[in-house]
């Protein structure tokens, strides 16, 4: 930026005393000119761009951010249903920053006309005042043959100086849009130095960011009520999805080793209640509560965990898959897990046990073995209130109904009977000391 604005003065400079020779008018024209072409214009471009760099830097970094989100956290997204929304964020973002680009590209164009429009007007000035100059010597162009008065030689100067000057500040409109582009990219290079010096710095953090951050497991029994609960997904900039479930809401007390399953067709909300019971989204109406034995309430990140149909299954160890749920289980309560999901002679058989290497994540093993190794996490997982989002698929029916039984027995069933376990699922529970509510409604509009 800075060496085209010097090569443009000192040419510029260097033009105008050279004219000054020839014509005073002529240099006074061709000065205006210059300082239009290489001052006016890129200042205006600067100035008239400055916003525009600034919203298409901000929303080409969104659109970045996003989209790498989107791409490096795919599996997460898909499991907590908000692929499609950082995606549409991503859209938007690009677009704001086409915009923004767009904007720029309007005003650096009119300032770009400014040089061609001032070279035209020099241009046009040196051909009068030499026509003025020929003329006044004896009332005709008949001197300038004979070469007295206005010689071809001078004609030239006057003609050719300013094509020659105007080459050097042509550059200047870009120059000065590149020198507030540079200006904006130092401002927030050294924002992050200056943050970066402020090593000591102590930063502050609520209370409930950082519940929210990190909650510890609870890991006493628990007793959860649903008092009319309603629920759905939040406000997006598309507007606000619909509130789910039935008018009067679900109301349930869920004591220390209840078993519920809640039973409804595909697409009506049964996740979203099981997100909404940990926690994780906000009712649209009514509560859900967690308290321990001794009434003090208990925050519902801490006493449930929410396993999801889609859980990530990584490619790494198999021991490493399962202490995703707890990170100080040993290998003796990882095998016992795995056998009691009916995993036991499968990694019996495995060259490495514990320690094979699922290569490629979830295409390593088949859907059924990936459900049963997604409750063994569940089962090592310390959370008294466990929520499983459909656990019986991609088994077959006989497996599924035995693997359904086992998960809706408080005595000599999967988990043991101090812990309370919520199961979404198609089929009807047959298991009798486990309660179902069948989710069967209308969605309403958005609210």
């Amino acid at each position: 930026g800075l060496i085209p604005i010097g090569v443009g003065f000192t040419t510029s400079l260097a033009a105008i005393i050279i004219m000054a020779f020839v014509s005073g008018w002529a240099a006074i024209v061709l000065a205006v000119a210059l300082i239009v072409s290489g001052v006016v214009a890129p200042w205006l471009a600067a100035r008239g761009s400055a916003r525009a760099i600034a919203d298409s830097a901000a929303a080409s970094t969104r659109a970045a951010d996003t989209a790498s989100t989107a791409l490096w956290h795919a599996p997460e997204l898909i499991v907590g249903r908000r692929r499609d929304a950082v995606l549409a964020d991503a859209r938007v973002a690009d677009e704001d920053a086409i915009v923004a680009a767009d904007r720029g590209v309007r005003v650096q164009s009119l300032a770009a006309a400014a040089t061609p429009l001032s070279l035209g007007v020099s241009l046009l000035a040196a051909c009068l005042i030499g026509i003025h100059l020929a003329s006044s010597t004896s009332g005709s162009l008949a001197d300038v043959a004979s070469g007295h008065g206005l010689t071809p030689m001078i004609l030239g100067v006057l003609i050719l100086l300013p094509l020659s000057a105007f080459e050097s500040t042509a550059p200047l409109t870009e120059a000065g849009i590149q020198l507030e582009r540079s200006r904006q990219s130092a401002a927030r290079v050294m924002a992050l130095v200056d943050g970066a010096r402020a090593e000591g710095a102590q930063v502050e953090v609520s209370a409930d960011s950082a519940d929210d951050i990190d909650v510890p497991v609870y890991a006493g029994p628990v007793t959860m009520t649903l008092d009319q609960l309603r629920w759905g997904w939040p406000a997006t900039a598309d507007g606000t999805p619909p509130t789910l479930g039935p008018d009067e809401g679900i109301s349930q007390v869920l004591s220390p080793g209840s078993r519920l399953a809640v039973v409804g067709p595909s697409g009506i909300g049964k996740s979203t209640l099981l997100l909404t019971i940990a926690g994780l989204l906000e009712p649209r109406a009514g509560s859900v509560t967690a308290t321990a034995q001794d009434g003090a309430p208990v925050a519902l990140r801490s006493a449930a965990c929410y396993f999801a149909e889609e859980a990530h299954t990584f490619s790494t160890t198999l021991g490493e898959n399962l202490r995703v749920a707890r990170g100080d289980v040993t290998d003796d309560e990882m095998r016992e897990a795995l056998a009691t999901v009916g995993l036991g002679d499968w990694v019996a058989g495995l060259p490495d046990g514990l320690d094979t290497v699922l290569t490629g994540g979830a295409e390593a093993i088949s859907g059924g073995q990936r459900r049963r190794l997604l409750l063994a996490r569940a089962l090592l997982h310390r959370a008294p209130v466990v929520l499983l989002d459909e656990p019986t698929e991609h088994l077959d029916a006989a497996d599924a109904e035995q693997l359904l039984a086992r998960l809706l027995t408080p005595v000599g069933g999967m988990f043991g009977p101090e812990r309370t376990v919520v199961v979404v699922t198609h089929q009807p529970p047959r298991a009798e000391s486990a309660d179902f509510v069948r989710i069967e409604w209308e969605p309403v509009g958005s609210q």
